[in-house]
Protein backbone atom coordinates (compact mmCIF):
# COMPACT_ATOMS: atom_id res chain seq x y z
CA UNK A 1 0.00 0.00 0.00
CA UNK A 2 1.25 3.19 -0.81
CA UNK A 3 0.12 6.84 -1.04
CA UNK A 4 0.32 10.55 -2.44
CA UNK A 5 -1.42 13.60 -2.18
CA UNK A 6 -1.78 13.78 -5.98
CA UNK A 7 -2.34 10.45 -6.85
CA UNK A 8 -4.22 9.13 -3.48
CA UNK A 9 -4.13 5.60 -2.02
CA UNK A 10 -2.94 2.44 -4.09
CA UNK A 11 -3.51 -1.22 -3.05
CA UNK A 12 -1.46 -3.53 -4.12
CA UNK A 13 -3.03 -7.52 -4.52
CA UNK A 14 -1.22 -10.34 -5.87
CA UNK A 15 -3.08 -13.69 -6.71
CA UNK A 16 -1.43 -16.50 -8.23
CA UNK A 17 -0.05 -14.53 -11.28
CA UNK A 18 -2.10 -11.77 -11.52
CA UNK A 19 -1.09 -8.55 -9.60
CA UNK A 20 -4.44 -6.16 -8.84
CA UNK A 21 -3.72 -2.57 -8.14
CA UNK A 22 -6.23 -0.24 -7.06
CA UNK A 23 -6.34 3.04 -6.95
CA UNK A 24 -8.25 5.32 -5.12
CA UNK A 25 -8.16 9.22 -4.98
CA UNK A 26 -9.41 11.07 -1.44
CA UNK A 27 -9.95 14.58 -3.08
CA UNK A 28 -11.64 13.74 -6.47
CA UNK A 29 -13.53 10.17 -5.26
CA UNK A 30 -11.83 8.36 -8.36
CA UNK A 31 -11.45 5.00 -8.13
CA UNK A 32 -9.32 2.83 -11.06
CA UNK A 33 -8.92 -1.42 -11.06
CA UNK A 34 -5.75 -2.62 -12.70
CA UNK A 35 -5.36 -6.60 -13.46
CA UNK A 36 -2.20 -7.13 -14.76
CA UNK A 37 -1.60 -3.38 -15.74
CA UNK A 38 -4.60 -3.36 -17.93
CA UNK A 39 -7.33 -1.01 -16.81
CA UNK A 40 -10.68 -3.01 -15.85
CA UNK A 41 -12.58 -0.79 -13.78
CA UNK A 42 -12.74 3.22 -13.22
CA UNK A 43 -15.87 5.31 -11.11
CA UNK A 44 -16.13 8.21 -9.33
CA UNK A 45 -17.55 7.52 -6.10
CA UNK A 46 -18.14 9.51 -3.08
CA UNK A 47 -20.49 7.07 -1.39
CA UNK A 48 -19.25 5.57 2.04
CA UNK A 49 -19.25 1.86 0.28
CA UNK A 50 -17.84 1.24 -3.29
CA UNK A 51 -17.48 -2.26 -5.28
CA UNK A 52 -15.74 -3.06 -9.03
CA UNK A 53 -16.47 -5.98 -10.23
CA UNK A 54 -14.61 -7.77 -12.73
CA UNK A 55 -13.18 -11.26 -14.21
CA UNK A 56 -10.29 -13.10 -15.48
CA UNK A 57 -10.38 -16.82 -16.50
CA UNK A 58 -13.72 -17.37 -15.08
CA UNK A 59 -12.69 -16.19 -11.45
CA UNK A 60 -14.74 -13.49 -10.41
CA UNK A 61 -13.12 -10.56 -8.24
CA UNK A 62 -14.54 -7.57 -6.43
CA UNK A 63 -12.89 -5.20 -5.36
CA UNK A 64 -14.60 -3.25 -2.16
CA UNK A 65 -13.69 0.14 -1.07
CA UNK A 66 -15.34 1.30 2.42
CA UNK A 67 -15.18 4.32 4.94
CA UNK A 68 -16.05 3.87 7.94
CA UNK A 69 -15.22 7.62 8.90
CA UNK A 70 -14.63 10.20 6.71
CA UNK A 71 -13.56 12.72 9.10
CA UNK A 72 -11.21 10.49 10.63
CA UNK A 73 -10.05 8.33 7.11
CA UNK A 74 -11.16 5.30 8.51
CA UNK A 75 -11.13 3.08 5.56
CA UNK A 76 -10.87 -0.53 4.10
CA UNK A 77 -10.09 -1.62 0.64
CA UNK A 78 -10.68 -5.59 -0.22
CA UNK A 79 -10.28 -8.37 -2.42
CA UNK A 80 -12.72 -10.59 -2.92
CA UNK A 81 -12.44 -13.73 -4.87
CA UNK A 82 -14.89 -15.75 -6.47
CA UNK A 83 -17.34 -14.51 -3.32
CA UNK A 84 -14.59 -14.93 -0.27
CA UNK A 85 -12.40 -12.92 1.10
CA UNK A 86 -8.61 -13.14 -0.38
CA UNK A 87 -7.20 -9.90 1.21
CA UNK A 88 -7.64 -6.76 3.58
CA UNK A 89 -5.86 -3.46 3.74
CA UNK A 90 -7.53 -1.01 6.11
CA UNK A 91 -6.04 2.44 7.17
CA UNK A 92 -7.25 3.87 10.77
CA UNK A 93 -7.00 7.63 10.47
CA UNK A 94 -4.69 10.19 8.52
CA UNK A 95 -2.51 9.71 10.76
CA UNK A 96 -1.33 6.55 9.66
CA UNK A 97 -1.72 7.57 5.81
CA UNK A 98 1.74 9.76 6.91
CA UNK A 99 3.06 6.47 7.79
CA UNK A 100 2.83 5.02 4.44
CA UNK A 101 5.27 5.19 1.83
CA UNK A 102 4.84 7.91 -0.30
CA UNK A 103 5.48 7.43 -3.93
CA UNK A 104 7.20 11.49 -4.29
CA UNK A 105 10.26 13.09 -3.18
CA UNK A 106 10.51 15.25 -1.35
CA UNK A 107 12.51 17.96 -4.51
CA UNK A 108 8.83 16.85 -6.30
CA UNK A 109 6.71 18.27 -3.76
CA UNK A 110 8.72 21.12 -2.98
CA UNK A 111 8.52 22.06 -6.50
CA UNK A 112 5.18 21.66 -6.61
CA UNK A 113 4.51 24.02 -3.83
CA UNK A 114 6.33 26.25 -4.80
CA UNK A 115 5.06 26.43 -8.29
CA UNK A 116 1.24 26.86 -6.65
CA UNK A 117 2.61 29.36 -4.46
CA UNK A 118 3.39 31.31 -7.42
CA UNK A 119 0.67 30.76 -9.81
CA UNK A 120 -1.96 32.22 -6.73
CA UNK A 121 0.27 35.16 -6.35
CA UNK A 122 0.07 35.83 -9.88
CA UNK A 123 -3.92 35.12 -9.88
CA UNK A 124 -4.11 37.04 -7.05
CA UNK A 125 -2.22 39.85 -7.67
CA UNK A 126 -4.40 40.11 -11.52
CA UNK A 127 -7.30 39.98 -9.38
CA UNK A 128 -6.71 43.07 -7.59
CA UNK A 129 -5.59 45.09 -9.69
CA UNK A 130 -8.64 44.64 -11.93
CA UNK A 131 -10.54 45.29 -9.07
CA UNK A 132 -8.46 48.32 -8.19
CA UNK A 133 -8.93 49.57 -11.46
CA UNK A 134 -12.81 48.82 -11.71
CA UNK A 135 -13.36 51.56 -8.70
Amino acid sequence: MTWSYWKGLTFHFRDNNNEIRANSSLFSGRETIYLNEEKVSTKHSMRKKSVHKFSDHNVQYEIEYSVESITKGNLTCTLIKDGVHSKTFQVIGFDELKKLPSVKSKKRFWFSFITWLVAGYIIGATAAHFFKAGM
